[in-house]
């Protein structure tokens, strides 16, 4: 004979043994019957704010591993003549900020001045042997590609730095590399002068 059922405080319900067992035997085969996803009932669609039913969600599951993927086009090699104008832009940027550094450094204004013009004048020396090193090996030519893909805004940033520095010279800022206002306008007269016939 089954336990009986109690209530919460403790006390019998009373229950006909026929339907106890009955009872019984029904959750015995609703337990014993195999579970899968046709004998779950379906989900209800959630009902929006206004009472108005949504439309049931759709699952995004992963791709099968062998789904195709798109392939995307290699980048192309960059000419022998993008890759040096590249490494000279990248040279100026690096000088641009030794100068810059040079002006916030006062113990060592000179020397990164120097370095600064030593790697600027020695550009076009550095960029025609990266470009020929890079002719005769393709993961050294595949690296410089990268790096040369900033070359020409590397150009674009050094004459900013250029100008830059040449406005603080005007304003009483020394600032190595760059002219004396009162050269400045020296030069830019003479130009303006005609020439005697």
């Amino acid at each position: 004979m089954a336990e009986g059922i109690t209530t919460p405080d403790g006390r019998p319900v009373d229950i006909d043994p026929a339907s106890a067992d009955q009872i019984e035997q029904q959750f015995a085969r609703a337990m014993s019957e195999p579970t899968g996803d046709d004998k779950q009932p379906p989900k209800r669609a959630e009902r929006a704010p206004g009472g108005q039913q949504e439309a049931p969600r759709v699952k995004r599951g992963r791709k099968p591993a062998d789904a195709p993927t798109a392939k995307t086009d290699a980048p192309k090699p960059l000419s022998r003549t993008a890759r040096v104008e590249g490494v000279k832009g990248l040279a100026q940027v690096g000088g641009a900020l030794l100068m810059f550094a040079s002006t916030r450094m006062p113990k060592q204004q000179i020397p990164l001045a120097a370095d600064a013009l030593t790697v600027v004048n020695t550009a076009d020396q550095l960029a025609e042997a990266v470009a020929d090193t890079a002719q005769n090996d393709p993961r050294f030519a595949a690296i410089v590609d990268k790096i040369c893909a900033a070359g020409p805004y590397g150009a674009l940033i050094a004459v900013g730095f250029s100008i830059g520095g040449q406005c603080a010279r005007n304003h009483g800022l020394a600032v190595p590399g760059t002219v004396a206002p009162e050269d400045l306008i020296r030069a830019a007269q003479a130009e303006q002068m005609p020439t005697a016939a």
